[in-house]
């Protein structure tokens, strides 16, 4: 009894920190000077950044060699697996066991690439939050678009790999590969840029679209409209009306 109390009290404190954390941090972002319409694209590469980050220092993928020497030691005999692990920036790191195996490389070029591109990224989330007018639509863009291109070309070249490794091999071997969990975050971190760049540039797409389309068809002449319905003139002098015929009616003349 006294634990399950206790328990309830713990869950309403830390219901009661979060909510509070929340107000402090509504406080904290209707306080900043955002541009309206854009919070939605600059959350969205904040998103994108934090998901991609990760794979700086973690890999992306893994892959797993049984090893078997059943002719050497006997069928009973299973050695340690030989495991590599490879990063989106070119660093690889083979083990066996608990034992480095001491085959390694690293691409400092890449990986400062993508330090780029995630600098990019944060100051096209900073131009689509803060930058008013033109100027922030377009830097906001130049940066996202720059950050998405570096992700994706590393998704699409991981994926390429993978794909090439199961069409090439018709026999498939004991190996596993795997993607990592840092390597599904920068699948996240693509559909995230994205959704940004498609999320701001829409509405100016459509716009724009839209009022060449009005100005090429108002730039075109209208034909002339045939009135159908439209008689022939009458010919011959006015209509008037008399109000005395010499009857005490009313009658029409020419």
């Amino acid at each position: 009894m006294v634990k399950t109390i206790g328990a309830v009290h713990r869950g309403s404190v830390m219901k009661g920190l979060l909510s509070a954390v929340v107000t402090r941090m509504k406080a904290f972002v209707s306080r900043l000077p955002l541009v309206a319409g854009r919070p939605t694209a600059g959350a969205l590469v904040v998103l994108g950044v934090l998901c991609w980050l990760p794979t700086t220092v973690w890999p992306v993928l893994r892959f797993t060699f049984p090893m078997h020497a059943e002719n050497a030691f006997g069928s009973a005999y299973r050695g340690p697996d030989v495991i590599t692990e490879s990063w989106s920036w070119g660093r690889s790191v083979t083990q066996t066991g608990n034992v480095d195996a001491g085959l390694g490389q690293a691409d400092v070029v890449t990986l400062a690439i993508v330090v780029i591109g995630l600098g990019a990224g944060v100051l096209g989330a900073l131009c689509w939050l803060l930058v008013r007018g033109q100027t922030g639509v377009l830097l906001g863009a130049v940066g996202t678009t720059f950050a998405l291109a570096i992700c994706a070309g590393s998704v699409g070249q991981r994926y390429g790999y993978l794909w090439s490794q199961w069409w090439s091999d018709p026999t498939p071997t004991s190996a596993v590969i795997e993607t990592t969990t840092v390597g599904h975050g920068e699948v996240v971190a693509v559909i995230a840029l994205l959704a940004a760049l498609v999320s701001c540039l829409w509405q100016p797409l459509v716009g724009l679209v839209g009022s060449r389309s009005g100005a090429a068809l108002g730039a075109a002449p209208m034909p002339e409209r045939q009135d159908a319905g439209r008689g022939r003139a009458l010919e011959g002098p006015p209509v008037e009306f008399s109000e005395d015929d010499g009857t005490g009616g009313s009658r029409w003349r020419r």
